[in-house]
């Protein structure tokens, strides 16, 4: 049986919750229809979880010190990156992937550097470039796929090995809530 009910607006009965359908049913919204939300969406696939967090500037660093990456610029629709620490808004399945570009001064060189991410304060991914003396640029990347919980704390940190002035060039931390 095909119905069709046409109006230009439907309200529950008065304190109840209106409820499309039972469960195990389909509803299909066709090809060039619009949904406008105005109001708050919840029980839904997205719910948060994602950063874009890039910087571009110079960050001076000391030779075989772990240290913080600081980030200029970040796209974080749910505003939850502070202090360069993500906060994961919800429990769920995370990708998490970030690069350090390091280079050293004009005259001395990095001969070895790592980038990690921690989680929660702790190191959970890392890798190390070790190719030897290298003045120019080169990034060390690095991911993770974790469970995470609501309020853990994502962060990136990067360790150069080598001698004088030493930076981390440019860096690159992204945050996906896969599921």
């Amino acid at each position: 049986m095909t119905s069709e009910i046409k109006a230009n607006k439907i309200s529950p009965a008065s304190g109840v919750n209106l409820t499309l359908g039972d469960s195990g049913d389909t509803f299909t919204v066709p090809a060039g229809v619009t949904l406008t939300n105005n109001g708050t969406a919840s029980g839904f696939a997205d719910a948060g979880g994602q950063v874009w967090a890039i910087s571009t500037s110079a960050q001076t660093v000391s030779t075989q010190v772990v240290t913080k990456a600081t980030f200029d610029t970040v796209t974080d629709p749910d505003g939850l990156f502070s202090s360069n620490t993500y906060t994961v808004p919800s429990d769920g399945l995370y990708w998490v992937w970030g690069v350090i570009q390091h280079r050293s001064g004009t005259t001395e060189q990095v001969r070895s550097a790592d980038t990690y991410i921690y989680i929660n304060g702790s190191s959970v991914s890392s890798q190390l470039w070790a190719g030897g003396y290298y003045s120019t640029y080169h990034p060390v990347y690095t991911s993770y796929l974790a469970d995470l919980s609501t309020n853990d704390t994502i962060e990136l940190y990067g360790k150069l090995y080598g001698g004088g002035t030493l930076y981390f060039h440019k860096k690159y931390l992204a945050v996906f809530r896969i599921k």
